[in-house]
């Protein structure tokens, strides 16, 4: 998002697989510039039949400037 001009971020996250359907990932990030607003993630991948999942994600900060989610289907070969 260059909305407000170009920023740097630091970020950190994890995935785990659980089971051979299911896997969670989450995260954090936050500038390292101006005020350090820290944004959380979280996000599952579901396998519905081989090669073709559906992604959610939500991610969270204490204001409304990065609230958001969504959801993809997504498809491998």
């Amino acid at each position: 998002d260059l909305e407000g001009g170009p920023s740097q971020n630091l970020a950190f996250g994890g995935e785990a697989r659980l089971g051979n359907r299911l896997s969670v990932r989450s995260g954090v990030r936050w500038s390292v510039e101006g005020d350090r607003r820290l944004v959380t993630s979280a996000g599952t991948s579901f396998a519905i039949r081989p090669r073709m999942w559906i992604d959610t994600y939500y991610e969270y900060s204490g204001n409304d400037e990065h609230r958001g989610y969504g959801f993809a289907l997504r498809a491998g070969m």
